[in-house]
């Protein structure tokens, strides 16, 4: 269990060497060049910000394996040692990346176009509960004019009846009158 530069360029080459990387590749990974890799690799002395970059680039790297040699070279995503065969989402090729990159964007998309549908469907909600509301009033305002019609029919049936009364009873008081007269 050494700490020693040589020691943890060896253990940098293990993990290399699983995961099916190259020297040059993992330079361009990391922001840095092949023959930086291949410095910390022979035990050279590097920078702390290259070790940081590897943090970054290797999630799946168990950093306390390759500092101290302790554990299991890699950790699962929830940083729980042991066996992953997954490869560290920066370790991905161009043409992954840049199907990654229009799926991201087509993502982007889609979410815009989903808001815009949601608002869309929150609009024609509102304006289907104002027409349901309209009905409603349209369907009072015929049961208020129906009992309306209703009242003035009968009333226009009293007065009918009460008419033809006043009609008749006028007539009668007429040929009295006309026949007091004579």
């Amino acid at each position: 269990m050494t700490t020693s530069l040589d020691a943890i360029g060896s253990r940098l080459s293990q993990y290399l060497s699983y995961k099916r990387i190259g020297i040059n590749k993992f330079g361009r990974l990391t922001n840095t060049s092949g023959a930086q890799i291949s410095n910390i690799i022979n035990g050279k002395n590097y920078g702390m910000t290259k070790l940081i970059e590897i943090i970054h680039v290797c999630p799946d790297l168990n950093m306390l394996w390759l500092l101290k040699g302790e554990g299991e070279m890699l950790v699962d995503a929830t940083g729980e040692a042991g066996s992953t065969d997954r490869p560290p989402v920066n370790m991905l090729s161009n043409e992954q990346q840049k199907k990654l990159n229009m799926l991201t964007e087509e993502n982007r998309g889609l979410k815009a176009e989903l808001e815009k549908l949601n608002l869309k469907h929150n609009s024609l909600e509102g304006a289907l509960t104002y027409q349901s509301m309209t009905i409603e009033a349209y369907k009072n305002s015929i049961d208020v004019l129906s009992a309306t019609n209703r009242d003035l029919k009968d009333l226009l049936q009293l007065y009918k009846s009460t008419g033809q009364a006043n009609v008749q009873g006028g007539e009668d008081l007429e040929k009295r009158n006309n026949r007091k007269s004579a």
